[in-house]
C-alpha cells in the first residue's frame, strides 16, 4: 500500500470513529450536536487511530476483517477512557461507539474496493 493509499484508508478509520462517536454521544439525536460533541469526538477518533497505528506497526498483511476489529477494540478504549458513558452502564457507550465505527469502516472498505475494481 502506498503512501497516499495508506493515508486515506487511515483518514476512512478516522472518519468512522468520529461519526460514531458523534452519534452515539447524543445517543442518535442528532439536533443536540454541539461544537463540545465535535471536539470530544475529534480527540477520541485522533486518539484511537493512534491505538491503532501502534497496534498494527508491525503488521503490514492485515485483511479488512481483522482491520475493522482493531479499529473498534481501539475506539471502544479510548472512547472509555476519554468520557463517561451518556446510557447504560459504565462501558455501554465505548463499546457501542467501537462496534459502529468497525462496522462504518468495514462498509467503506467494501465501497471503496468495489470503486477501484
Amino acid at each position: 500500500m502506498n503512501t497516499t493509499s495508506k493515508k486515506k484508508d487511515l483518514l476512512t478509520k478516522m472518519g468512522a470513529a468520529w461519526v460514531s462517536c458523534m452519534t452515539l454521544m447524543v445517543e442518535g439525536n442528532m439536533p443536540a450536536l454541539t461544537l463540545k460533541h465535535a471536539y470530544i469526538a475529534g480527540k477520541t477518533s485522533l486518539a484511537s487511530i493512534m491505538v491503532y497505528v501502534a497496534a498494527t506497526t508491525f503488521r503490514k498483511d492485515l485483511d479488512a476483517n481483522t482491520e475493522s476489529v482493531l479499529l473498534a477494540l481501539s475506539v471502544a478504549a479510548v472512547d472509555w477512557l476519554i468520557h463517561p458513558t451518556h446510557f447504560g452502564p459504565w462501558w455501554a457507550e465505548a463499546v457501542a461507539t467501537g462496534i459502529m465505527a468497525g462496522l462504518i469502516n468495514r462498509i467503506a472498505a467494501l465501497i471503496l474496493s468495489a470503486k477501484t475494481q
